[in-house]
């Protein structure tokens, strides 16, 4: 449960330096901070920051996508490190724990393409 709740929080973060807004002045700030300018040696660095944190947070949703397909090739044991993913739902249905988490990601988005 952990991982799913917390997934979701780390796409947030990672996501939140990118999301910016027009001054009627011309210049651009942070949403989550407005004090923060886009461009500045403070923005560059919570957008290292972030892309660190997004780099984690996909690498580990294409992990669990992986092990997702490869778990019923999986010991025990390694099901076992996985059963976050598949213990809510109906073995026919145990790549739906992908789709929650992924829905973290994903809802996430909209707020950065806009």
């Amino acid at each position: 449960k952990f991982c799913q709740v917390t997934f979701p929080t780390m796409a947030n973060v990672g996501l939140s330096p990118m999301m910016c807004y027009k001054h009627p002045g011309g210049q651009h700030s942070l949403t989550k901070y407005s004090n923060t300018f886009c461009g500045t040696s403070d923005h560059v660095i919570m957008l290292s920051v972030g892309t660190v944190s997004l780099t984690f947070t996909t690498g580990f949703l294409a992990l669990c996508i992986w092990a997702a397909c490869k778990a019923p090739q999986f010991s025990w044991q390694g099901q076992a490190a996985v059963k976050f993913l598949f213990a809510d739902f109906r073995p026919d249905v145990a790549w739906f724990g992908i789709v929650t988490l992924s829905r973290g990601l994903l809802l996430s988005l909209p707020s950065v393409a806009v």
